[in-house]
């Protein structure tokens, strides 16, 4: 494996085979992104020192590296210890969805902001530069181009060259006591009798927030499986200009009917219920907890936004569901600068909490 010579991304070829018609790889993947997109990571990436990566060599990275893996009980153990000789295969997605209509994304719970949670489900967070920079990462590492290198990978494992398209972010939908949870994973894959779940995360500090979006993309897929595995790669530690670094792996193993696992459907209960009051609040920024405004680490990345629905609320002065609401004008939408003309904050797909 090396380093791309033309942008920020790890190949597992020894020669670039960019401009050999029989292949394609990451680098032609470019010209399908926004050029604005693009440079934004490109020049966070830069400044950071890290890489983006194929999904591939991520299932692999769980081969040739052997982080500790942390146990419910609070203990640890060797993740080559887990695996044994066992091979790793990409998992095929298959359970679907069966609602167009979703309460809460699994991604939100790693925000601890009500209102971000629910800008996240609007057309707002469109403005987030971290988002457009996130979205550029997981198209690299996941999207799936005709006679793509990459596949070599899995077969190098000793996998089938499986079609990124069958096992990486393809929706998911975990219904719990009616509330529907949408979200997509990165990758899913099969181990010893464990079903895994692969991450690739920008921030480089491991949230017990991201083994929670995990195990609901787990449960989605397959609620009886008695043992997941969930793996979060996070950018390496440290702001080290022209690094290039590959990611740190974060690795939890959880059971059915776990700690992990009730924690999670208590979590998505309290989140239901804490936004469909927010939404519903005539004074909704009176319920906002300001310290996760600015913290040590900077402004929240929907500071600005919430700083422009907040004048919009000084004007309007009503619930926070009828400022995200089709119910006001485009041209006073595009005005306060949400949206594009034509579109709406909250898309159809949104279906608003109703009941608490």
């Amino acid at each position: 494996m090396k380093k791309c010579p033309h942008f920020p991304f790890m190949c597992d070829r020894n020669v670039c085979v960019k401009d050999d018609d029989r292949y394609t790889c990451g680098y032609d993947l470019l010209s399908l992104l926004d050029e604005e997109d693009v440079k934004l990571f490109e020049d966070d990436a830069k400044k950071n020192g890290y890489l983006a990566f194929p999904i591939e060599l991520g299932l692999a990275m769980l081969r040739y590296t052997s982080p500790d893996v942390f146990l419910e009980d609070g203990k640890s153990i060797s993740l080559r210890k887990i695996l044994e000789d066992y091979p790793i295969y990409p998992h095929e997605i298959t359970s679907g969805v069966e609602h167009e209509k979703y309460n809460l994304t699994a991604s939100e719970f790693n925000t601890p902001c009500v209102l971000s949670r629910i800008i996240q489900k609007t057309n707002l967070d469109s403005k987030n530069v971290y988002a457009r920079i996130g979205r550029v990462i997981h198209f690299l590492m996941n999207e799936q181009l005709d006679k793509l290198i990459h596949n070599e990978t899995l077969l190098r494992m000793g996998a089938p060259a499986m079609d990124r398209r069958m096992y990486c972010e393809r929706t998911l939908e975990f219904v719990h006591k009616d509330i529907i949870v949408h979200g997509h994973p990165d990758a899913m894959f099969e181990v010893k009798d464990m079903l895994g779940v692969f991450d690739n995360k920008r921030s480089m500090h491991v949230k017990h927030t991201y083994f929670t979006q995990e195990t609901i993309y787990a449960l989605a897929e397959d609620p009886n499986r008695e043992r997941y595995l969930l793996v979060v790669a996070t950018r390496p530690y440290g702001e080290i200009e022209f690094a290039e670094r590959l990611p740190n792996l974060d690795v939890a193993l959880i059971r059915r009917g776990g700690e992990v696992i009730r924690r999670t459907l208590k979590d998505i209960e309290e989140s239901y219920i804490r936004q469909a009051e927010l939404l519903r609040s005539d004074n909704p920024f009176k319920h906002v907890n300001k310290r996760n405004c600015v913290t040590s680490s900077g402004p929240c990345f929907n500071y600005e936004i919430c700083k422009e629905l907040y004048n919009l609320w000084r004007i309007e002065r009503t619930e926070l569901i009828d400022l995200l609401n089709d119910k006001y004008t485009e041209e006073v939408m595009v005005d306060k600068g949400f949206l594009e003309r034509g579109k709406h904050i909250l898309p159809k797909k949104l279906a608003l909490p109703q009941d608490l």
